[in-house]
């Protein structure tokens, strides 16, 4: 059940507008009731900390919903307007000049008009690769500097590092754009989570549900501060997980009503979707 929920945002003209702190009440048959109570706040408020208790994660930025391209400037803004999101998720990878750009594969091959590895490509060639899923003109591949400076500031954003060698890279990004409280960095390994806190940074941790059986999150509590688990865990592992001492647990990556139903049920507290839009419908 969303037992408790504050702060949904509508953004207007491109300003974060905080509109309401929030009781959603998931019923029996799914349906979500929203009770708002108006509020301002400014934009430095935006922050991890300041997400309600139960979020929606628009994972590789909401890339499931009709029209929406996978990790793109677009599907952010569109995400954006909605006012119904809590996080942009996004992937990226280092292209061979150390520049991260936002790409969730290793090649650009399925989601572009391009082929080839992300590492071989440079300023200079990657201007030539455009985004072409789904309807619409193709559009340029985003740097993760363009990303930032399109939504920074707007929206809580978890970034994975595909390429733990652009954690130097993206320290100096946030730093400069003062965004170190409002976007976390992702990975799948705890000794790169806890090299993202070393730095300062706020460290997102994702586990498979096979990586989920040997764990002891636990032994993270010190340094992980959102711990992303993998629905299909069993009903312990994922208690494990709520309980361990880690403030925020949210799980991935959900397609369903009935996944989120259970998820909620057993205490977690973030949805991570392709569907952001849609998936209290489904």
């Amino acid at each position: 059940m969303w037992s408790h929920r504050k702060n949904i945002r509508s953004r207007l003209g491109g300003s974060p507008i905080i509109v309401g702190a929030a009781v959603l009440v998931l019923s029996a048959v799914g349906a979500w009731q929203v009770v708002t109570e108006e509020r301002s706040s400014a934009s430095s408020s935006l922050t991890l900390a300041s997400l309600p208790d139960v979020v929606m994660d628009a994972h590789r930025s909401g890339a499931g919903e009709p029209g929406m391209r996978e990790n793109s400037v677009t599907a952010a803004e569109r995400i954006l307007a909605s006012g119904r999101v809590d996080v942009l998720d996004i992937d990226t990878r280092l292209r061979g000049d150390k520049v991260l750009v936002l790409m969730h594969d290793a090649t650009v091959d399925r989601t572009t008009d391009s082929t080839g590895p992300v590492a071989s490509y440079t300023a200079a060639t990657w201007r030539h690769v455009h985004l072409d899923t789904g309807p619409g003109a193709p559009e340029p591949v985003p740097t993760l500097a363009d990303y930032l400076d399109a939504v920074g500031g707007r929206a809580v954003v978890t970034v994975e590092l595909k390429d733990p060698g652009g954690l130097p890279v993206i320290t100096d990004m946030l730093r400069k754009r003062h965004l170190t409280q409002s976007v976390m960095v992702n990975t799948n390994d705890p000794q790169v989570a806890r090299r993202i806190h070393e730095r300062g940074l706020l460290t997102h941790l994702w586990r498979s549900a096979g990586q989920m059986r040997d764990d002891d999150p636990r032994e993270w509590r010190s340094f992980v501060d959102v711990l992303d688990v993998d629905h299909r865990a069993s009903d312990e592992q994922l208690r494990a997980a709520v309980h361990s001492g880690i403030r925020r647990v949210w799980a991935h990556t959900l397609t369903t009503g009935a996944q989120r139903e259970r998820m909620l049920r057993l205490g977690v507290g973030g949805i991570i979707t392709d569907y952001p839009l849609t998936l209290d419908s489904r």
